[in-house]
C-alpha cells in the first residue's frame, strides 16, 4: 500500500518514511516489519551492531507483552538460490532474477518490469541487495533485546518463500535489560 492508500486508510495516523534503523519509534503496541525488511541493505549492510541497536530500539517503545511481528531470510548451508522467474498481468509483466553470494552473506534480486502505457510498454529496473542473515544470531539478539521469540516456516497457515522465517517476538518486562551499546 502507497503512503497516499495508507493515509486514506488511516486519516488520523502519523506516517514516517526513512530507514528502518532510522526510524523514531512511538510507544505502541506492535511493530511489523513484513517482507524481508530487516534484510535489505540499502543504507548498509544489517550488521550485528546495527541489528542489536534496531531490537533495543523497537523494545524500547513496547508495553510489556507487546509485539514485534517481521521475516527474514536466513543462511543455509545449502546450495546458493540461483533462478529466474516471471509474471504477468494483462497489461504488465515482471521477470525476477535471484543470484546469492554466500561468501559475502547477500542476495541481489534484479526486477524487470514492463506496464502497459499508452501504445507501448514502460520498462523499469530495480536491484535489491538483501542481506542473509544467521537465524541464531536473530534469536539471541531479540533475547538480548527483552523478547521472548517463536520461529515459524509461515504466517499462520500462510506459508513463507524458501529460507524465509517468520519471528514473533513479545516483550518481556523491562526489567534485566542491558543498555544499548
Amino acid at each position: 500500500m502507497s503512503n497516499f492508500g495508507a493515509r486514506r486508510t488511516a486519516p488520523e495516523a502519523q506516517f514516517q518514511t526513512a530507514s528502518l534503523y532510522d526510524v523514531d519509534f512511538r510507544p505502541c503496541t506492535a511493530v511489523t516489519a513484513l517482507g524481508e525488511a530487516l534484510n535489505y541493505c540499502a543504507d548498509g549492510a544489517p550488521s550485528e551492531a546495527r541489528l542489536d541497536r534496531l531490537l533495543r530500539n523497537i523494545a524500547s517503545c513496547l508495553p510489556k507483552g507487546g509485539v514485534f511481528a517481521f521475516d527474514i531470510l536466513v543462511r543455509s548451508d545449502g546450495e546458493p538460490m540461483h533462478y529466474r522467474s516471471w509474471r504477468k498481468g494483462p497489461d504488465w509483466a515482471a521477470l525476477v532474477e535471484v543470484s546469492e553470494q554466500p561468501q559475502e552473506n547477500l542476495l541481489i534480486r534484479d526486477i524487470t518490469v514492463f506496464r502497459k502505457g499508452g501504445h507501448g510498454y514502460r520498462r523499469s529496473e530495480e536491484r535489491h541487495r538483501i542481506g542473509v542473515l544467521d537465524g541464531a544470531q536473530i534469536e539471541r539478539l531479540l533475547a538480548g533485546a527483552g523478547f521472548e521469540v517463536t520461529v515459524s516456516p509461515h504466517y499462520g497457515r500462510h506459508p513463507l518463500a524458501q529460507r524465509r522465517l517468520a519471528y514473533i517476538a513479545y516483550k518481556r518486562s523491562n526489567e534485566g535489560l542491558l543498555p544499548e551499546g
